[in-house]
């Protein structure tokens, strides 16, 4: 569903993806395989190193929903920790 919006043209103005995470590597192939120009892939415990690498702003999260909440507490917590906010930006706050 993101897949398709997002490589579709209809987000091409606001959103560009950077990278696939998946456990199953077979279906990270078979999403990149799609593409014009692939994407890095991640396995699912290599979630930090991907936003990391490809200076993610971003995740889209379509895991089961069991799972959401990991990945989304993850991202959270990567972006609270590793977001630098100069002095001089917080002040104008």
């Amino acid at each position: 569903m993101y897949f398709n919006a997002l490589t579709g043209g209809e987000f091409d103005d606001c959103a560009e993806l950077v990278a696939l995470c998946d456990m199953n590597q077979g279906r990270l192939d078979f999403y990149n395989a799609k593409l014009e120009k692939p994407l890095p892939t991640y396995r699912h415990d290599q979630f930090e190193q991907m936003i990391k690498e490809c200076k993610v702003d971003t995740v889209i999260i379509t895991t089961i929903d069991r799972t959401h909440h990991i990945y989304g507490c993850r991202a959270c917590i990567y972006f609270l920790i590793h977001h630098e906010i100069l002095e001089s930006e917080v002040a104008e706050l």
